[in-house]
């Protein structure tokens, strides 16, 4: 309702039927009377820290002091994965490449869809998702081409095999 009152003071303006203070003044009070309407947010509260139970040890990183997830995805890491022996963003974007099936309601389509994935501690795919998409077929088969990647080498991080997360374009082509 305010914004239908705001048009038709604007136009009321603009068709030199209100003079400029009297703009002034109407836009003040619908402004007022708009940010009335607003629901109210509710106030911040804070959320409840998770104790661990008595008797639980936390591992704790030597260097800083910090707590070591278990479960922590790293982004950087000493040692990244590889895959197939080679740096990922050539090998793994060739093995993609061979592995596309093509339908044909994918004709004429070109661009990238944008996938994000874990690399395990094992060396498996999981978590696939499309970050940026295209069209649902076209996500649906880069997804389904990733999900289906041979092992990895893991990444190492202080000697130890983690998880890792990548983000990686996938390049469709016109056939």
């Amino acid at each position: 309702m305010v914004i239908r009152l705001l048009y038709i003071v604007i136009r009321l303006f603009a068709l030199r039927r209100l003079k400029f203070s009297t703009l002034v003044v109407c836009l003040f009070i619908l402004t007022i009377w708009g940010c009335k309407s607003l629901p109210k947010s509710k106030p911040h509260t804070a959320l409840p820290e998770k104790v661990a139970p008595s008797g639980v040890t936390v591992p704790m990183d030597d260097d800083c002091g910090t707590p070591v997830l278990p479960d922590e995805i790293y982004s950087i890491v000493e040692d990244p994965p590889l895959f197939n022996g080679g740096d990922p963003s050539e090998t793994f974007s060739k093995w993609i490449h061979l592995n596309l099936e093509w339908d044909p309601l994918m004709d004429g389509i070109a661009g990238r869809v944008v996938v994000a994935f874990v690399v395990t501690e094992k060396g498996c795919v999981t978590d696939v998702q499309v970050i940026r998409g295209m069209y649902p077929i076209v996500d649906a088969e880069a997804v389904r081409v990733i999900s289906s990647s041979p092992r990895w080498t893991p990444a190492k991080n202080r000697g130890k095999n983690v998880k890792i997360k990548y983000v990686i374009p996938v390049k469709f082509d016109i056939q």
